[in-house]
């Protein structure tokens, strides 16, 4: 079951109480978070990243992608593939010292990382 930190609580709550409506996402995320429910959550977060993404890169902008997560990295596939608006290409391939603390340690935990990187239309 999910459990929203004390902290993201607090700050849903207060922002609940600062206003007499929230916007309907907004309230939908706090409800969500109120009931445990993990997926519709992480749902509501992410809606709308790639058209977030392409409205802030230049034309022929790259974004690359990184994580240890599998499902995660399948998700974003899927929802970049789906908002049609970016080519997808070959990874980066990226010098060790390009590497966060975290790619790091799964990689030296022997974790693979999934790569992807996607060009702007």
């Amino acid at each position: 079951m999910f459990k929203a930190s004390p902290k993201l609580m607090e700050k849903l709550e207060a922002e609940s109480k600062s206003s007499s409506t929230l916007p309907p996402d907004q309230r939908a995320c706090l409800d969500a978070a109120r009931a445990g429910d993990a997926q519709r959550v992480r749902g509501l977060l992410a809606k709308g990243v790639p058209a977030d993404v392409r409205r802030t890169l230049a034309i022929d902008g790259i974004v690359n992608c990184a994580t240890d997560h599998e499902e995660y990295f399948e998700w974003i596939q899927r929802e970049f593939q789906k908002d049609g608006g970016f080519i997808q290409g070959q990874p980066a391939s990226l010098p060790e010292e390009a590497s966060t603390d975290f790619e790091r340690k799964f990689v030296a935990a022997g974790k693979e990382v999934y790569r992807s990187r996607w060009q702007k239309r």
